[in-house]
Order: structure tokens, then sequence, then C-alpha cells
């Protein structure tokens, strides 16, 4: 632990430490980024006061001293080596501001960047993380070490488009790969694509495809396959037969294959994962997609079947309605049939081997695809606010709050601005700015704020703590606001916040993230804070990749900071990870430019702890 502290101490960033992968984290985080910086730029931290606030977008970040100096210019000719361009580093962003820039991997070795890129795992819990993961994937840039390991990343990069549902992503890497780089592997992943993505025909026709002519495995099921659809009904037979008889176990393909050629066979309940092929045959045999198929389907195979919505009955369609929620430009009317876009299937994996899986049965959640209809077709605006706020508790309650909210948005926007409830407010500002609407966000807060000093004294001072809260998550996103932030702030939002049982750990959330995000935090606050009651809790965090983010961070090395963000805090979801994690990747975040992430990401955690 000695050394570990002195490693971040010659880093420059001071955070506590966290050893294990789930310890008890609610001990009180120190204020050091203010002498951090001042360490590192010989400057002193600028605070924040209310009668001087800037508007986010002007506001110096607490990490200051990450800036790149300006160059002077000489007039001499500056010539930089090119990378080596290999097709790894292909950009399949459809807006190119989007994307985080050639230099991602500037200053790594090939095997680190390779090795980081492996080890992440799409983080579904979070639309924010979710979002930040995204840009990687897209994002193309020069590959250090190419030769050595620009193939690896290349199938690495194409085969995590298809396997989250990034259908169309995927589709515009392939058209963009040069003839040259196809091998077996990727015209297997091509494949795959075409199949999952209703490109059957295209699939079989297709002359990278179709050169193949390995008969085991993959290509064994594809050929089957295509002979099915070209009516080849013996051939078929023959090859399914012959895959089996090569000591593959694949009941389901069997079974299909059978069904198809015309066997008397029904569809037995299976477990197997559904892969690209069984998707195929399920779409040959028609009718509604059995139950059983949603739950052991992999992410690629639940992106596709919402493109089969008909098909899929009733309690299946809310399942895909949770999971395919994270994404951008969701209309009402096709939030079932979304193409391009993660998916957010996370099984609970049970404690021992004799507990049963916690994934719920389909059933289980509420019907969201109906109560969204009836509140779209509500006449009066209160009703729809009412109906918002219903939903938006049920999908808390389940576990649903961001992918329902997300899919709700199109409501809300067209929601005429109305005093609907200070808690209908509080929700429908923080639904709004985590979904970039921070225009239509202040008006809402107009209205909240004017609804609270109306009605009986017992109403107003309840609305001023649903004032409190609504000034903390407009702090938190940055806009430009009345919210302000003073000496006062924190000894208020204690004394109101009396009562809650969480108040140790939101306070301390609070206050880390205000620290962070350059706000005035002093040391009365820090013990003020002491006052309350703390509960320890376990959290996820990991002490490796906190240093080794910090370390990447102080360097500017952006495309090993975003990575690192994404492995310390998991795929958990924000109420799990702990505030030093929290704190980590915040800080990093601001100090490679990244900001507004940071920003979501403080958000979305106030508002799953109800901040």
């Amino acid at each position: 632990m000695i050394s570990s502290l002195n490693k971040l101490l010659t880093a420059g960033l001071l955070f506590p430490v966290i050893l294990s992968l789930e310890v008890v984290a609610q001990e009180k985080p120190r204020s050091l980024v203010p002498s951090f910086i001042e360490s590192q730029s010989d400057q002193p931290l600028q605070t924040k006061t209310p009668d001087n606030a800037v508007p986010a977008e002007k506001r110096e970040p607490a990490t200051d001293l990450f800036k790149t100096p300006a160059k002077e210019n000489t007039g001499d000719l500056q010539i930089q080596s090119l990378g080596a361009l290999h097709p790894a580093s292909i950009d399949v962003h459809q807006d190119v501001s989007d994307a985080l820039g050639g230099n991602l991997w500037d200053g790594l070795q090939g095997e680190l960047v390779l090795d980081l890129l492996e080890k992440i795992e799409a983080p579904v819990q979070s639309p924010s993380l979710m979002n930040i993961y995204t840009r990687l994937l897209f994002s193309g840039s020069t590959i250090p070490d190419a030769s050595a390991v620009g193939d690896r990343i290349l199938k690495l990069r194409i085969n995590r488009l298809v396997e989250n549902g990034f259908f169309n992503a995927a589709a515009r890497y392939f058209d963009r790969l040069p003839s040259t780089a196809y091998d077996d592997e990727l015209r297997a992943l091509k494949a795959r694509l075409m199949l999952l993505d209703g490109r059957e025909k295209a699939a079989c026709d297709d002359g990278e495809i179709t050169r193949v002519q390995s008969v085991v495995g993959f290509w064994a099921k594809l050929d089957v396959f295509c002979r099915l659809t070209k009516g080849e009904y013996v051939k078929a037979e023959l090859g399914a037969a012959l895959y089996e008889e090569s000591g593959n176990n694949d009941p389901l393909f069997q079974t299909l294959v059978a069904v198809l050629i015309g066997s008397p066979i029904e569809l037995p309940e299976n477990n197997q994962p559904l892969d690209a092929v069984h998707f195929a045959l399920l779409k040959l045999v028609g009718g509604d997609f059995p139950d059983w198929a949603l739950r052991s389907a992999t992410p690629a195979v639940v992106a596709a079947l919402a493109r089969q919505v008909s098909k899929v009955k009733a309690g299946g369609a809310e399942l895909l309605l949770h999971e395919l929620s994270y994404g951008r430009d969701v209309e009402l009317e096709q939030m079932l049939a979304i193409s391009d876009r993660p998916v957010s299937r996370v099984p609970v994996p049970p404690k021992s081997k004799d507990e049963p899986s916690s994934q719920e049965p389909l059933d289980a959640k509420p019907d969201y695809a109906e109560i969204l209809k009836v509140i779209a077709q509500s006449p009066l605006a209160e009703d729809k606010a009412n109906g918002l706020l219903s939903l938006w508790t049920a999908a808390a309650n389940a576990g649903d709050y961001f992918a329902v909210s997300r899919l709700s948005l199109s409501i809300l926007e067209a929601l005429p601005v109305g005093p609907y409830g200070q808690e209908f407010n509080r929700h429908a500002i923080g639904i709004l700015l985590l979904n970039d609407r921070s225009d239509l966000s202040r008006q809402w807060e107009r209205i909240a704020r004017r609804a609270a000093i109306q009605g009986t004294p017992e109403e107003r001072l309840a609305a001023r703590k649903d004032i409190l809260r609504l000034d903390t998550i407009i702090l938190l996103a940055g806009i430009d606001g009345i919210a302000r932030w003073n000496a006062a702030s924190f000894e208020n939002w204690l004394r109101l916040m009396e009562g809650d049982q969480s108040i140790g750990r939101k306070g301390t959330f609070l206050l880390t993230i205000m620290e962070v995000l350059g706000y005035s935090v002093s040391e009365a606050d820090w013990d003020r804070l002491l006052s309350v009651a703390h509960k320890n809790a376990l959290s996820y965090s990991n002490h490796a990749f906190e240093n080794a983010l910090i370390m990447a961070a102080t360097k500017r090395q952006k495309g090993k900071t975003i990575a690192l963000s994404l492995l310390a805090t998991g795929t958990v979801d924000m109420t799990e990870v702990s505030l030093t994690t929290l704190r980590a990747v915040t800080t990093a975040l601001i100090a490679i430019g990244r900001e507004a992430d940071a920003r979501k990401l403080a958000l979305e955690a106030a508002i799953l702890m109800d901040l």
C-alpha cells in the first residue's frame, strides 16, 4: 500500500486508495484536488462564488494543468511522421464530431491498446458510460505497432460492433475495408452480420463469403442454411447430417433444419444461446419467436429480433423494449424496431451452484409499451404528466429507469411546460439534462421555482427541499441556470436532508463531485459531514485501474484514460461504484477534455441515489 501511495504522489493525483475489488468505501475523501493543481501548475485554484458564477461551458475545469501549452510559431516547417495506415484505424461514426480523434492511442504500445480493448465490456447499465464506450468503439485512430497488432484490433472492433448490435456501424466498416484485408475470420463476421441484419440472400451470394471452401463449424451451418433458402432440401439434410457426424453438438440447429425440411416436429424449449444461424433459421420457420428463444438469445440476436418485432410475443416485446433502449433518435412508434444500438441484457449470476439465476421471467416487467401508448393518447396534459410520473416510478422500482425515461422522451418533449408538481418537475429536468435538452430543462426549472413560492407554509417548506435537490442536478449538469453554489449551500443541504437514511453517502458524493467540478468546497464543509451518520457499504473498485487511470490522465493519454475509465467502473450501475473510483474517473475525464462526459456520469449517479 505504501508503494502504491508513492506512485500516486509521483503522478500528482492524490486519491484515497482502495485495494480490493469489493471494499468498504464510505470513508471521508480528502479534499486534495486544489493542492494537486497548485503543485502542478503553480497557479491557485480559482473557485466560484454565487456572485461571479460562470457558465459551465466557460468554466475552467479542476484539471487545468492538463491543457496543452500553446506552441510558439517560429515559422519553421513542422514535420511529423505518420503512423502506418491500417484498416484497424477506420472510423465508423456517421457524425465525425463524435469521433475521438486520430491521436487516440498516441504514446502507447500496440499490445497495450489491444489488451485494453479486449478487457472492456459494454457498460450497458449506464447510458453515460455506454455513450463513452460507443465513441471509443466507433472511433478510428492510428494504431501503434500496426504491423503486429493491427489485424487483431480490426477483428476485435468489428466483432464488438456485431455482438453489441451496432449493425449499421459494422456494415459501414465492411464497406470501407479493402479486399486485401479479408481472411476467413472476417468473412465469417461479415456473414453473421448479414444474417442478423436481414440480408440472408446477400450472405449466401457474397463473393467474399462463398469463396470459403471450409465445411466445418460455422461454414457448414451457413451452407446448410443457404441450401434451405434455395430449396435444396436433400443437400441441406445431408449437410446437417455431416455436420453432426463431425462431432458438432447443436441440437437446436438440427431441430430447426428438420422442421424446415418437413419433419412434424415442434420446437422444444431450449436454453442454447441463439446464434446468427439459429436466428436466420427461425425466420425461415416463420410464426412467432418463442419466449425461450428471447431468454437465451445473445445480445446480437436480441438486437436482430427487434427488427422482427411483429413476430415476437407480447411478453418478449417488453424484454426487447428494455434491452434496446440505450440508443439515439428513438421514436415512440419505432421503439421496438430498433437497430444499430446496444442492448442491456445483464443476467445476475447465482452466488452458488445451488442458487438459481436471478434472470426475471419475461412477464415480470410492467407493460411499458402499452403504458406509453395510453399516455401518448391521453387528451389532457395533466393526465399525461401523471401517467409519466407513475411510469418513471414503476421503471425505477424495476431497475429500468434510464431505459424507460429515454423511450418516454418524445412524450415529455411535447408536453406543455406547466406546474405538474415538484416531483414531476425534478424527474423531467433530470431526464431532459441526461438527454442533452438543456434548453427545455431551463423552462421546467423556471416553472418549478415559481411553484415553490406558492401554497401553504408546509407546501413551501416541502418545495424548498425539492428546489435544493433541483439545484444540485442543475449544478452537476453545468448549465447556465439560476442555481448557485456558495459557502452556505452544503450547510443548507444538510439541514433540509435531515432524516434521510443515506445522508452520509449522498453528502460525501455531493462534496466529492462539486470539488472535482471546480466549485469551492471548504474544510468546514467536510467537517460538517462528520456530524451525520455514515454507513459502511461494499462498493466496486479496483486500485490497479485507478492508479493507471490517474497516470494516463496526467500524461494526457486520451485513449488509455477513456479505456481505463470504463474498466474502473465496470458493468455495474453508478450506485455500486465506490466514490473514490467515481472521483478518479470524473477527474481523469475532465483532464483529457471530456468534461461533458464527466458531468453526465455524475448526474446519472445523483439521479440513481435520489440526491
